[in-house]
């Protein structure tokens, strides 16, 4: 039976001989600046809570979003081109009228919506409270300690 730790809703596997020790953290609030993601190799497994999966605007986009807004992200990246105007007021990624740089993360120049936009944002503020953080502890071997 896991037992609650602390009120951030964690989980503690029971520790059996020749088992590891499994804590499972789940966030509660907080946000995100988004700069670098979290690699899903991380030795703390850092994954996203049921409904959700990451957003993947880029290789280190890893914020915790809908399905709904990954495939929106994977549709404005295949869009980029469409939406980018190639020069103007704001350099070369200035956008056609009627869209606005996502803004998922630092440089990300990729043309939206401003309902998309806003959406991005909301997203990567509530990305912490979207995360499970599983810790893995080393082996329990008692029998091997002399």
């Amino acid at each position: 039976m896991a037992a609650a730790i602390g009120a951030m809703g964690a989980t503690l596997a029971p520790e059996e001989e020749g088992m590891a020790t499994l804590i499972t953290v789940t966030a509660a609030g907080g946000g995100t600046d988004n700069q670098g993601g979290v690699s899903p190799a991380a030795p703390n497994q850092v994954t996203c809570a049921q409904g959700y999966v990451w957003r993947e605007a880029s290789s280190t986009d890893f914020v915790c979003v809908t399905p709904n807004a990954r495939a929106q992200a994977a549709y404005d990246n295949g869009q980029a081109s469409a939406r980018s105007a190639g020069g103007g007021a704001y350099g070369a990624d200035t956008c056609v009228q009627g869209y606005v740089w996502r803004e998922a993360f630092a440089g990300d120049h990729v043309c939206v919506t401003p309902q998309t936009r806003s959406q991005t944002a909301n997203d990567n503020s509530l990305d912490s409270s979207r995360q499970v953080t599983t810790i893995l502890t080393r082996p329990n071997f008692p029998h091997l300690h002399n």
